[in-house]
Parts: structure tokens; C-alpha cells; sequence
């Protein structure tokens, strides 16, 4: 789970839309349900931000990456909650 900040905008450069997800956990689970369960926290000192657009980036948003000093990398949420369990990727449970 995770919570989500979410804002959508129009631009000059068309629309975009701007994600930030705090508080990533995981839990372990053998089927889908809900659960009381808080899960273990994930990243606990960042932020995930993706940032929407069609074709070139908006100057807002280049605005942004200047002045955060931000580098572009690439995760997976679903990675990085098996990596906090411990569990590999590519394990599939009988």
C-alpha cells in the first residue's frame, strides 16, 4: 500500500500530471483480500515522484527538476516490496 498525492494540470506543452507516493509497505499475502495489517514500511526516507506528459517536457516541470536538483531513476513498488520481505522477485510459492 501506499498513499498518493495526485494533481493534473494544463499546460502550454498540453497536460500533465504529477504523482507522489509516500509511505510504501508491504506485506506478505497467499491470496487477495484486505487486511488490518499495517505491512512493513519501504523507503522510509523517499518519495516516489513520477511526472506525466505527452511529448516534451513542460517548463513547469523542468522548473521543478532544477530547482530539487532531482535525477531521473527507474523502480518498480512491487520490486522494492519484494526486496523489503526478503524474497526474490522470480520465486513463485507452491
Amino acid at each position: 500500500s501506499y498513499s498518493r498525492i495526485a494533481r493534473f494540470a494544463r499546460t502550454a506543452e498540453g497536460p500533465v500530471r504529477l504523482t507522489l507516493d509516500t509511505d510504501l509497505r508491504v506485506t506478505r499475502t497467499d491470496d487477495v483480500r484486505f487486511s488490518d495489517d499495517a505491512g512493513r514500511p519501504v523507503l522510509t526516507d523517499h518519495m516516489i515522484l513520477e511526472l506525466k506528459y505527452r511529448r516534451h517536457v513542460p517548463a513547469i516541470f523542468k522548473q521543478l527538476v532544477e530547482t530539487f536538483g532531482l535525477e531521473p531513476q527507474r523502480t518498480s513498488k512491487y520490486r522494492l516490496g519484494i526486496a523489503a520481505l526478503g524474497e526474490s522477485p522470480f520465486l513463485v510459492h507452491a
